[in-house]
């Protein structure tokens, strides 16, 4: 182990990711054994003062329609980064901007006509996870992704294993419940 003292296993974070992927990896170990721990929580990585205004900016937005910021992780610098701003689009288009083999963690304003002729906009959080994706990638967005949800203040939390789950009818079903 490296020593940093992860309470819950005995062992840091990443020896105990890298260990149970199969993907072990002197090097990627030591390079995450530097995390934070704060209260229990791993965080790995800042988030940008931007992505916090965007942020902001789409919780009170004004626009009828759909909107999401889809971010990522800058892995040399540690910080959560606008990857893109999306308008006006629909769950495919969202679906069809993320990468196949990278996480990416989206906030998503998603207009809903309810049968009753009400319209809502809720807000989401939805977290992109690849399978196939590189582990150490895996475990930087893993580890932050509790402290990007503290931010965005959202309760509406959902992770995405393969993109092709995600489609409207998933997306209305998560967010009508």
């Amino acid at each position: 182990t490296c020593g940093c003292g992860f309470p819950s296993i005995g062992r840091c974070l990443a020896d105990f990711f890298l260990h149970r992927s199969g993907f072990f990896n002197e090097g990627a170990l030591n390079h995450f054994c530097t995390k934070q721990i704060m209260s229990g929580n791993v965080t790995v990585c800042e988030i940008d003062p931007e992505v916090k205004n965007k942020l902001q900016k789409l919780r009170f937005r004004k626009e009828r329609n759909n909107a999401a910021i889809v971010m990522k992780v800058d892995p040399e610098k540690h910080l959560i980064v606008i990857d893109e701003e999306l308008e006006d689009i629909d769950v495919d288009e969202l679906r069809n901007s993320l990468p196949d083999h990278q996480p990416r963690f989206v906030a998503l304003s998603y207009k809903i006509d309810h049968d009753d002729g009400r319209v809502s906009y809720p807000l989401c959080f939805i977290f992109s996870t690849p399978r196939d994706c590189k582990p150490e990638l895996q475990m930087m967005y893993a580890g932050t992704k509790l402290s990007l949800v503290k931010e965005t203040g959202l309760s509406k939390v959902y992770e995405v294993r393969e993109l092709e789950e995600m489609t409207e009818e998933w997306l209305l079903e998560k967010l009508i419940k």
